[in-house]
Parts: C-alpha cells; structure tokens; sequence
C-alpha cells in the first residue's frame, strides 16, 4: 500500500448551541476510553455524537452522569469517523477520520479539545479500515486494513506517522474481521474472524507476525 503525507485535517465550522434538539442527533457509538487511565484527564468514558448537520460533541461520564461536555464542531459530510482508539500513548482516544476522496485523518484529542493532527495520505477506495488494536505492544494503536481482494494489511503507527506495514497476504472472502482484542494477555491486540458457515478464528497478533 502506497500513502502520501499532506498534513491536513477536516475542515470544522464552528456553530455552538445551548438549546439543541437532542432528537435531531444521531450516536455515533460508545467508543473507547473505558479503562483509559485519566482519559480526558475525567476518568470513566466518553459518548461521542453527531448531529446530522455534522456538529460534534462529546459526553464525558461517570457511573452514568454526563459530567461535561465539548462540542468540537461542524464536520462536512463528506468526513466518516473509521475508529477511536489512542494513536499516540498519551492514554487519551483520539478520533481517526476518513474522507469519501480517501484521505485518511487522524485527531489527537486532550479532553474535549482537538491538541493536533495527522493527514495519512490518500487511501484508495478499495482498502477499508477494519479495526485498530495495538498489534505490536508499543502503546500507541494501529491501522487493520482490508483490501477489495482480501488482502490484509496493518499500519504500525507511533503518533502521527506509519511507522511500518505488515502484509498477512489474501483472506478469502468468506472469512471477515469480527473485531479485535488481547485474547491472551500478552498486551498485543490480537485478530478474530470468522467465517461463512460460523467457523470462529483468532489470530494471535505478535507484531508483523501472527503468532
């Protein structure tokens, strides 16, 4: 996989409210942070939405309060969030974003302020993001690509940059990616699958190498 380095990141419009129609918002998923240390420097985890004119906001919680929110602003549709996961070991999610052009994004995120940005370069279409983990144990999560072919591909990633790549080859079709996780308490993120007829595999991660 080829990428090229164009430090970038969406374009945000700012428009705060403090009279929202919460109907009109649309949760984007409960993502991260349970069990991030001092994430966002409020402990507990974080809800993030969008709204459908693109506005932000993150809901920071405690045993099911919202304790504070930040509202981030307006993306333009065109940006999707891929996954949150934290890129750069400071224990804290950060937002990885992909646009419809390809252009992959990534904000490292200090509480409810986006602290800087990562433009990865432009991803042909036919590569998705599949997960992120942190495959290699150095603290800082990756990137589980996908191709159109079945090849699979992660992005060994130290903050802002694709430190290496590892190409695990073609998967065929049948198999797809359930999700990621330490399966075996090594501290690597490890691969499960599973497969057309409900055959269930776990690839155990080791860096570039499934162990």
């Amino acid at each position: 996989m080829y990428h090229w380095v164009s430090f970038r990141r969406p374009p945000i419009r700012r428009r705060l409210s403090h009279h929202r129609s919460w109907i009109r918002w649309l949760a984007l998923v409960l993502l991260l942070a349970i069990g991030l240390p001092g994430a966002a420097s409020q402990g507990g985890s974080q809800i993030l939405w969008r709204n459908a004119n693109g506005d932000m906001v993150i809901w920071f919680m405690s045993d099911g309060a919202i304790t504070s929110s930040a509202d981030l602003g307006v993306v333009p549709a065109g940006w999707t969030i891929q996954a949150m996961a934290d890129f750069n070991g400071d224990h804290q999610p950060d937002i990885l974003w992909r646009n419809t052009n390809g252009d992959v994004v990534i904000w490292f995120m200090s509480g409810g302020a986006i602290a800087s940005s990562a433009n990865l370069g432009v991803v042909p279409s036919n590569w998705t993001v599949q997960g992120t983990g942190d495959f290699d144990g150095d603290g800082d999560a990756d990137i589980l690509w996908r191709n159109a072919n079945g090849d699979v591909v992660i992005w060994f990633m130290k903050g802002g940059t694709i430190n290496s790549s590892a190409d695990f080859g073609v998967v065929p079709a049948i198999w797809t990616v359930q999700g990621t996780g330490d399966f075996n308490g090594d501290t690597k993120s490890d691969i499960l699958w599973r497969n057309a007829y409900g055959d269930v595999v776990v690839w155990f991660m080791s860096g570039g190498t499934v162990a």
